[in-house]
């Protein structure tokens, strides 16, 4: 990740903590940061925009770990479970103030994008649980690892939402146990009783892909090449007025994009302004958004 960027989040992270997300202003968040206001502006459109990019930053920092945590070869899969779940625990005591402050604060919108990245982190602790179901339970639970993982999700979230206003964080080992013995109870019933599963691999999979594709739709192509455009400022050597010039036209397309009614005339001047830079770093992501923009009706 860009280091200027990292050190604005961390920094809007530190602020929306402290004072919440509604009382923190882009300012504050700037002089947390120690830069101009403007650069946020590059980086961010908004201070919801911000927002987002931190809840993303944040979950995605707990996805390298829990990985971490289940790439270890010498732990049984009960025991890897039982790992990732005392990380999760662990980490929602570390940072509850800013979960108590999304929990608190519901006027915040949660964009589309953001909506899509929840919706994959969501599929993805799914699989992660069926497969160390089967791993622990062996192949007869293959048929309901689905199912026992969507139930063992359904109580981490609870018992989490548990700890927080308990702060009762103590009790992490202890409620790992619980519910290992319980998803014990839970595998043992369902290969008892032998009944149709309610999910399995087939359906999970296809309503996955319906939900992505629900909050992601198609206009979201132009979003990757013009965070190319931007991490590619960092790393060209331009003078100050070109480089101001570049932000204002990056600016000036994804206001544009983001538009209900693209200014089509607008965007391909932008464009035809970077290509006459003649920079070779920025031409592949302006060949990308030429090719979405003649694609738009």
């Amino acid at each position: 990740m860009n280091p200027k960027k990292k050190l604005i989040l961390d920094s809007a992270l530190s602020c929306f903590i402290r004072k919440g997300y509604h009382a923190s202003s882009i300012q504050e968040i700037a002089e947390e940061a120690g830069i101009a206001k403007g650069l946020v502006y590059f980086y961010f459109k908004s201070k919801e925009d911000l927002l987002h990019s931190c809840l993303k930053y944040h979950f995605e920092r707990i996805t390298i770990e829990v990985k971490r945590h289940l790439d270890t070869d010498n732990l049984s899969p009960r025991e890897r479970l039982s790992g990732m779940l005392r990380y999760m625990f662990t980490n929602s005591a570390e940072h509850s103030d800013l979960i108590k402050i999304l929990m608190r604060e519901q006027a915040i919108h949660v964009n589309d994008e953001l909506a899509a990245f929840f919706v994959q982190m969501r599929m993805n602790s799914l699989h992660t649980f069926s497969d160390l179901i089967i791993g622990i339970y062996g192949e007869d639970s293959r048929t309901y690892a689905i199912d026992a993982a969507s139930i063992l999700q359904a109580m981490c979230n609870e018992y989490t939402f548990y700890l927080l206003f308990n702060n009762n964080f103590s009790e992490a080992d202890r409620l790992v146990a619980y519910i290992v013995d319980r998803l014990d109870d839970i595998v043992g019933g369902m290969i008892a009783r032998g009944a149709k599963p309610l999910i399995d691999y087939s359906s999970i999979g296809s309503s996955h892909d319906e939900m992505v594709r629900y909050f992601e739709g198609e206009k979201n192509g132009w979003v990757k090449p013009i965070v190319d455009f931007k991490v590619q400022l960092d790393k060209i050597k331009i003078n100050d007025t070109q480089r101001e010039e570049l932000i204002s036209s990056i600016q000036i397309m994804e206001a544009e994009f983001e538009s209900e009614t693209p200014n089509k005339i607008v965007i391909k001047g932008m464009l035809a302004y970077i290509r006459s830079l003649d920079l070779k770093q920025l031409q592949e992501p302006a060949d990308r958004l030429e090719t979405i923009l003649n694609q738009l009706n």
